[in-house]
């Protein structure tokens, strides 16, 4: 029987004290089993849950669709985890899981926001055929040295590994030409060469260098660099050398650029099992410690080494392709094991990740995926053709890794006034017990100004760092405006906090902040500036503190706390370090309730013990000025506490 059909029975037995027309006898004896975990109250239906709580049950879908509305898109868009928390605390029916994973699934907005997550995808090896027989191509952008270069012109070639890095000054067609033009009269021209579609390789001049020769030009697909991924990877290794060998202005990187290649050329590649250098020549390189070696070969000897060096050349050229199509095909055992079953395919609706975005100024509000889109085809190595809305086709063509199924919602809720949503005082009407928290009973407000800024740092001297965790301290006096300026002055503060005198009871007011690991920095950063967009920045500012007080933090924390917890790189957690160095940089007390024990309470990240005060602070006693306040929700996640209820 359907589930809403047997509530619908339940809320009429109850009501009337009578079964409906059709029931049998076993069908009224099950409807009186069900019936003992509800009530009805003011001609409403609550179920009783394990704990006691009573929910009011929803068993009409105009309401159900308006609630999903109500709690997801009027409240933030939070996630499937929060939204089904928030509305299975005063509301209950069958598959309400279910229904909030899908609702939140095909929202249009949350699929243009999320966060690019790649997935794996089948690899598609290129085949190699003999040395300097199909290369890749790439710039890489450099700081401007002395002699007035920009870029590296990179070459590698696909069999042997064997690289050319060339330093140019700009990045214009003939500039690359003529440095390719030097490279292949020393090394002959390419059967193939790949690169991606930047103008630099994608014009005239170019084309007609190579036309000579009949080379085929591969280009990539736009945004994947994986499809030229050779040469980013000696990209990537290339920099990582120079890095290490330049002075510290970086301004004389294109005068060891040889030294890389040599470094490069003579260390043994995983995939061939040889040195580029031993592929190309038939011999390893003759090392500094070699120098004293001398080759000296005469008529006779000279024709018989050639024709020994063919050989062996011809020999490390066949163990070269059996190692490279051996370790192609590990390669792509192992990708198989991890593609998703739902691969894109012809016909489906997609949206196209945002790659622009990330480097464009003033893309901060810009959606991170644009769509949705219809794939006309997709090619055996995942490039896909897309149409838009508007019916025409895309003139570039896009990886199916920087695409994702666009989940269409079949059901849209009415256009009409949302329905009422308890608090936690009206909610109490209908529960035995008041085992929800004040969270979940609370309709809060979302507010995330897209405003940067920049945290002013703060030169206090090294001092003992102590922490205490005490009852609640009974006064609530959150920042303010004027505190708000003193820290964020080189910016203009548009969201105003009021003072307000009363005594710390539970939070009231809860802003919502976003589960993406940086929970904490972007709780600091809304209480400095009243947005949580500027979460790098504020950790960044609170590990430089940290940094410069390290003798303090370890005396703490435990010696090379700083390296070992990797703080400096990725620190987007908060532990008593990071809270109580926050509260130590920004001179002030944070308070945080959490879980203790049993209970929730309140502990106090007090800088007055930081900064040598020993004076414990007691109950009904005024603490700093002004104080930070956070909720810990689920043991890792925090929010901000915007108000608080009163308990004198």
């Amino acid at each position: 029987m359907d589930d809403d059909k047997i509530h619908r029975d339940i809320y009429f037995y109850l009501s009337n004290n009578s079964y409906p027309n059709h029931y049998t006898k076993d069908d009224k004896r099950k409807l009186r089993s069900r019936a003992s975990s509800y009530r009805v109250r003011e001609n409403k239906l609550l179920w009783k849950n394990r704990s006691g709580d009573l929910r009011e049950v929803i068993f009409e879908d105009a309401q159900k669709q308006l609630l999903l509305k109500t709690f997801h898109d009027e409240m933030g868009h939070m996630g499937r985890e929060r939204t089904y928390q928030k509305i299975s605390n005063i509301y209950y029916w069958k598959r309400l899981f279910h229904d909030v994973e899908d609702f939140v699934k095909t929202c249009a907005i949350c699929q243009t926001t999320s966060t690019f997550q790649k997935s794996p995808e089948v690899l598609h090896p290129i085949k190699v055929v003999s040395p300097w027989y199909h290369i890749g191509m790439d710039l890489i952008t450099m700081p401007k040295s002395k002699l007035g270069n920009n870029y590296i012109l990179s070459v590698v070639d696909y069999f042997s590994k064997w690289p050319e890095a060339v330093a140019i000054k700009d990045k214009r067609a003939e500039t690359v030409a003529a440095s390719l033009y030097n490279i292949f009269m020393r090394l002959g021209f390419p059967a193939v060469y790949s690169s991606d579609q930047g103008r630099e390789f994608v014009n005239s001049t170019l084309q007609s260098l190579l036309a000579k020769t009949k080379s085929a030009h591969r280009i990539s697909s736009s945004y994947h660099p994986q499809t030229n991924g050779l040469t980013e990877r000696f990209n990537r290794t290339l920099q990582d050398l120079l890095v290490k060998v330049c002075s510290d202005e970086q301004d004389d990187w294109d005068e060891f650029i040889e030294e890389a290649l040599f470094s490069y050329r003579s260390g043994k590649q995983k995939s061939t099992k040889f040195t580029p250098f031993e592929i190309m020549f038939g011999r390893p390189p003759i090392q500094t410690k070699d120098s004293d070696i001398c080759m000296s070969l005469h008529g006779d000897d000279l024709a018989s080494s050639v024709t020994d060096l063919r050989n062996i050349r011809n020999d490390i050229n066949q163990k070269v392709k059996e190692n490279v199509e051996k370790s192609q095909e590990d390669q792509i055992k192992r990708s198989k094991s991890k593609i998703p079953i739902n691969r894109i395919k012809t016909g489906d609706k997609v949206l196209r990740f945002n790659s622009r975005k990330a480097s464009r100024k003033g893309s901060k509000m810009e959606r991170k995926w644009l769509g949705p889109y219809v794939v006309l085809n997709v090619t055996e190595k995942g490039v896909a053709t897309l149409r838009a809305e508007d019916g025409s086709v895309l003139s570039v063509h896009y990886n199916i890794k920087h695409l994702k199924k666009f989940n269409e919602r079949d059901i849209e809720p009415e256009n009409t006034n949302s329905p009422e949503i308890k608090t936690s005082n009206e909610a109490e009407n209908v529960m035995e017990t008041s085992n929800i928290s004040s969270e979940s009973n609370e309709r809060v407000t979302v507010i995330d100004n897209d405003i940067d800024m920049h945290m002013e740092c703060s030169d206090r001297e090294e001092v003992a760092i102590e922490h205490i965790s005490v009852e609640p301290i009974r006064v609530f006096n959150p920042v303010d405006f004027s505190w708000q300026q003193s820290k964020s002055k080189h910016r203009k503060i548009i969201q105003k906090h009021p003072t307000i005198r009363k005594s710390l009871g539970k939070p009231k007011r809860i802003v919502p902040i976003r589960g993406d690991g940086n929970c904490y920095f972007r709780c600091i950063s809304y209480a400095i500036s009243g947005v949580q967009r500027s979460h790098n920045i504020i950790r960044d500012d609170i590990v430089n503190f940290m940094t410069r007080n390290t003798k303090v933090i370890e005396n703490q924390f435990g010696h090379d706390y700083i390296n070992e917890s990797n703080v400096a790189d990725d620190g987007i957690w908060a532990t008593e370090a990071e809270i109580l160095s926050t509260a130590w940089f920004l001179g002030t007390d944070i308070y945080i309730y959490t879980k203790c024990g049993e209970k929730l309470k309140w502990l106090q990240y007090s800088s007055s013990q930081i900064l040598g005060n020993k004076n414990e602070t007691k109950e009904n006693v005024v603490p700093m000025p002004k104080c930070i306040y956070l909720q810990n929700v689920s043991g890792s996640h925090f929010e901000y506490v915007a108000d608080v209820f009163d308990e004198e």
